[in-house]
């Protein structure tokens, strides 16, 4: 953005916490993030929920409508970890093998049509809204990694986070991704808040390279992020700084 506005200040503040799925995203926007009132808000979420919230994982995060309104089971998994343990051993036993490539059984194929990331559209949709109130323009980000198109073997050996539960089955892994994708296109579209599409600038392998894992990335992808995002609000930024040198 400097380049764009040498004579300009703007400031970038990165608001975001590893491991952070858009429950606690919410959370901390009402705990904290309200408080900063950006001019522009930039949310990159998703791949954490996938991780946590998909049809095929840990039972108690996914036996009720919302995960909000857990079950005494679930209550007593996340409050005792010693009732995880048999999870944890299943957990590295999935990791130990190698990744399935097969195509989805008609089960599983069954278990994709009847999933829709609920919690993920309605916890966007009250971020979003709580930023509009504040007047905030707001920009979505696709989730873009490997699993986003075909990967070759070469990225197929980095794809080492597979979630809970899908047992190293790649068509799984695309199947979630895809739902929990074009629900990030609906809100994009309902909310009236851009999508920052990511998937552009990683159509082939080469430009996959950045990746360090499934979704991941190094140093080279993190300036190749930057300078997409901030070419993608270029104009958007260009707008806010001659209201705001009008108002002075």
């Amino acid at each position: 953005m400097q380049e764009f506005f040498p004579h300009r200040d703007i400031e970038v503040i990165n608001g975001a916490v590893p491991g952070y799925s858009t429950y606690e995203a919410l959370d901390w926007y009402h705990d904290f993030l309200f408080k900063l009132k950006p001019d522009i808000a930039i949310i990159y979420l998703g791949w954490n929920d996938i991780g946590q919230y998909q049809p095929f994982g840990l039972r108690y995060k996914n036996e009720n409508k919302s995960y909000r309104e857990r079950s005494l089971i679930g209550i007593l998994m996340e409050h005792f970890y010693l009732l995880r343990v048999p999870y944890f051993f299943i957990g590295r036993i999935e990791k130990s093998k190698p990744i399935d490539l097969s195509p989805l059984t008609t089960k599983e194929k069954e278990i994709l049509g009847g999933f829709h990331p609920i919690h993920y559209e309605n916890n966007l949709k009250s971020l979003i809204g709580e930023l509009k109130k504040q007047n905030v323009d707001v920009y979505l980000v696709s989730l873009a990694g490997l699993v986003t198109y075909h990967p070759t073997a070469k990225e197929l050996k980095k794809m080492l986070h597979f979630p809970r539960g899908m047992r190293e089955k790649l068509e799984i892994y695309k199947g979630v991704y895809s739902k929990y994708n074009k629900t990030l296109e609906k809100i994009s579209r309902s909310s009236h808040a851009p999508l920052i599409d990511l998937r552009k600038i990683i159509l082939n392998p080469s430009q996959r390279g950045i990746f360090t894992d499934t979704c991941h990335i190094n140093v080279r992808g993190a300036e190749r992020y930057g300078a997409f995002i901030a070419e993608t609000i270029r104009e958007k930024v260009g707008e806010i700084l001659v209201r705001k040198t009008r108002t002075y």
